[in-house]
Formats: C-alpha cells, sequence, structure tokens
C-alpha cells in the first residue's frame, strides 16, 4: 500500500477534489491518504469521505492539527498557515508509514506514480524533490541561495512533491519539543519568503535524491530547450533572461507540447492557478486541458 498526504484549508476543498479525481483515477493500486488540516468541521470531512467512497483502493485518514504549533511564523493570503503542517504533520503519522507522498492540492496527475511508489530511498536520505524548475527559470535559485546562506551552486529544490524516508526523518533530533524542522523555521522566520519550501532546503540541501522534473513536478509554462541537448536527453529550458538576451533562437526549439505530454504530474505553482481567472495569459493550454476536464467532471 502506498502511503500519500496532503494539507487542506476550505479555500482548496475544489481543488483537492480535482486533484483527487485525477489522482486515484490513474492510480487504482492500494493507497492510504493522510488529511492534515486545522479548520474544518466534522460535516466537512463528511463530505471528504463521501467523495472518496467512489475509489475503493483508497483508505481515507484525516488529522487535525493544531494551529497554534506555527504561530509566529509569516503567512500570507497566497502562503497561509497549512503551508508549515507539512513540518509538524511528519512527527503525527503512525508508525508503520515508512515511506509518504507528499503532494501539493494546486496539481492535477496525468498517468501512474508506481515507479515513485516503488523507490526506495537509501537510509540515510531524508527525501526526494525535484528541482525547482519555476525559480530556476524566472531567477529566483540564485536569490534564494543566497537569502537563505546556501552555497551558490546549490539545487534548490521544489517542496510541491517531496517522498520522504520516514526512517530517516524520526532519528533527528528534536528541541524543546520541536522537530528540527520546526526548530530551523522558528529560528530563522525572518528569511523564509517561500515558507516551508524555504525550511526543508535549509535543512536537507545537498541531501535529497533528484526527481525529474519534467515528470513529477512539471509547472506549466513555455519551454524553449538546445535541440542537440534534448538529443542526449538533458533537459534544461532556457531562463526568462537568457531567452529575453538571445538574438536568435537558431539550434533551439519549442519543446512545450512534448513536455505536456509526457508529464505525470502538472504543478500550477504561483500565479498559474487554472480556476484563478487573473492568472497571466498563457501559450501552454496542453497544459491546462486536463485540469479543465478534471473540474468538469467534479
Amino acid at each position: 500500500m502506498a502511503d500519500i498526504m496532503v494539507m487542506v484549508n476550505r479555500r482548496y476543498l475544489d481543488p483537492m477534489r480535482v486533484m483527487f479525481r485525477s489522482l486515484f483515477t490513474n492510480n487504482p493500486d492500494p493507497i492510504r491518504l493522510f488529511v492534515f488540516h486545522a479548520e474544518l468541521e466534522e460535516d466537512e470531512i463528511g463530505e471528504i469521505r463521501m467523495f472518496l467512497e467512489q475509489y475503493k483502493n483508497v483508505t481515507f485518514v484525516p488529522i487535525r492539527l493544531d494551529q497554534s504549533c506555527v504561530d509566529g511564523l509569516p503567512v500570507s493570503d497566497v502562503l497561509p498557515a497549512e503551508v508549515y503542517y507539512k513540518l509538524v504533520a511528519l512527527d503525527e503519522l503512525p508508525e508503520d508509514v515508512h515511506q509518504i507522498l507528499c503532494m501539493d492540492l494546486d496539481m492535477i496527475v496525468k498517468g501512474s506514480l508506481k515507479e515513485l511508489f516503488e523507490l526506495r530511498l537509501p537510509k540515510d536520505c531524508p527525501l526526494a524533490a525535484t528541482q525547482d524548475l519555476y525559480g530556476d527559470l524566472f531567477g529566483e535559485t540564485p536569490k534564494n541561495n543566497e537569502r537563505l546562506g546556501l552555497p551558490k551552486n546549490n539545487k534548490y529544490f521544489n517542496a510541491g512533491l517531496l517522498l520522504f524516508n520516514l526512517d530517516h526523518i524520526r532519528k533527528l533530533p528534536k528541541k524543546d519539543g520541536r522537530s528540527v524542522l520546526l526548530t530551523w523555521a522558528f529560528e530563522h522566520s525572518d528569511l523564509l519568503k517561500w515558507r516551508e519550501q524555504d525550511v526543508f532546503n535549509g535543512v536537507f540541501f545537498g541531501k535529497y535524491v533528484s526527481l525529474p522534473w519534467a515528470l513529477y513536478n512539471c509547472p506549466p509554462v513555455m519551454f524553449v530547450m538546445k535541440q542537440e541537448e534534448v538529443n542526449r536527453g538533458i533537459l534544461r529550458p532556457l531562463t526568462r533572461e537568457e531567452a529575453n538576451s538571445m538574438e536568435n533562437l537558431d539550434g533551439y526549439a519549442d519543446y512545450t507540447q512534448a513536455i505536456a505530454e509526457q508529464a505525470v504530474i502538472i504543478h500550477y505553482i504561483g500565479e498559474t492557478k487554472p480556476w484563478n481567472k487573473e492568472r497571466p495569459d498563457t501559450a501552454t493550454f496542453r497544459f491546462f486541458d486536463s485540469y479543465y476536464r478534471s473540474w468538469e467532471e467534479d
């Protein structure tokens, strides 16, 4: 049985159902689903339970957290307190959970996650993640490394999809009853621009197994890449700064449609939320049609 956990508040109940529909339709093997929250009432939990009853492979485990455990950490409308629940939830999981996939709800799952579920992390490795490609494309990665005091060449990763090795994480020291993650968050709260993502990178930089972003954490943007590199299996899209400064794109091609078709998980990061009517115009509809179909089915 595979284990998955998500964090939710009332604002994300509708996107959650769409994400669940895509996830469980494409992954019929047994899944134990842990849903962490701090504000949902019993009737709302009941509605989630009723929705999930159509998926006979899913065991639903709701867990209420005390929001006060993250009081004092910086939040915003875009990045609310729920993002920090990932730091707390790891301590609330049953002992029989050894690896668990943590997913954001602004995602759509287009295919099987079987290979990801079957991946076994090394004993000394806390997690697997993908590079923060969105940050790379828009020039955020160097700024993130500098702000957090990380090496310049550090591969800053995205926290939208994380595969945790709980056997390793449970062995990490605690301080005053707090996990190393929550302790780091409070000690560096003035640095947390990207909230829990900064925390995971600050604690686990250089220690994670890298997963392919084009499969498991693909943002809905345009991908222009060097043809010769793509032919060798290297997927390195031009950054926006590079694309804007180049006089011509000889030897480069637009691989947006190919990337969209092969992606297993699309992550609608930042302003790219499909339900956001004010999101920027995009020529990458390929990334959104799957979401709209799932939304209409719901």
